[in-house]
């Protein structure tokens, strides 16, 4: 049987609003831990919550 082909994900940057900056996503699972995780990443990182499991 024959593979299917893979396909090619896309990076994991988003575009920022300003000056056309790329930033890299960062999922974590609580809003608490995106606040904190935030605060030392710094602006060059968009750092959301999954809200759950």
């Amino acid at each position: 049987m024959a593979k299917a082909p893979r396909s090619t994900s896309k990076s994991t940057t988003a575009d920022s609003p300003e000056a056309g900056k790329k930033r890299a996503l960062v999922i974590v699972e609580s809003p608490a831990k995106a606040k904190t995780i935030n605060k030392y990443l710094g602006s060059n990182y968009i750092v959301k919550s999954s809200v759950g499991h």
